[in-house]
C-alpha cells in the first residue's frame, strides 16, 4: 500500500535523516541473491561514504557490480522500555539506489574518512593514525534515487 501523505518531500528533512542516522544497510548482488550489510557511514553532497577493508566479500561483489540498494532510518518517539502499544513513535526512512565507487588513493581516502568521522562526532582526524589508511578503502555511494517515507505523521 502506498500512503502518499507519508511521503517526505522536503529536501531539508532528507538531509537531516542522512546526517542524523547512524547506520546504512546496503544490498549488493551475490549471484542471484542479495547480500545486505549494516554499515556506519558519513553523508555529504549527495554521497554516502563508507570505510572498508581492502578485500573481502563486499569488495569482491562491488568490483563485479557497483549498483546497490540502500536503506537508512531514524526512529524516535518511544521511551526506553515503553510498550509499542502506548505510542507508535515516528520512523523516517530512506530507500535508494546508487553506484559505488571504490576510492583507494590517499587524498580520497582521507577526505572520505573526514566525512565519516565528522558525522560520528570526531570533527577532524587528529586522533586517526595515518598508517591505518594503508589498510582501507573508501566506498563512495553516489545516490541516483531516493524514496522517502515517514510513519505517524
Amino acid at each position: 500500500m502506498n500512503i502518499s501523505n507519508q511521503d517526505i518531500k522536503d529536501e531539508k528533512i532528507m538531509g537531516e535523516i542522512l546526517t542524523r542516522a547512524e547506520f546504512c544497510r546496503m544490498s549488493m548482488m551475490a549471484g542471484d541473491r542479495p547480500y545486505t550489510l549494516p554499515l556506519t557511514y558519513g553523508y555529504k553532497d549527495k554521497c554516502i561514504y563508507i570505510n572498508s577493508a581492502l578485500g573481502g566479500k563486499k569488495i569482491e561483489l562491488l568490483s563485479r557490480n557497483p549498483e546497490v540498494q540502500f536503506e537508512i532510518e531514524c526512529t524516535e518517539g518511544r521511551l526506553p522500555g515503553e510498550s509499542t502499544g502506548k505510542r507508535p513513535g515516528t520512523c523516517q526512512s530512506l530507500v535508494g539506489h546508487g553506484r559505488v565507487e571504490i576510492i583507494s588513493d590517499a587524498p580520497g581516502k582521507r577526505s572520505g574518512m573526514e566525512v565519516i568521522m565528522s558525522q560520528h562526532g570526531a570533527p577532524d582526524l587528529a586522533d586517526f593514525d595515518p598508517r591505518d589508511m594503508d589498510y582501507l578503502v573508501i566506498l563512495k555511494l553516489n545516490i541516483d534515487s531516493l524514496k522517502r517515507k515517514q510513519s505517524s505523521n
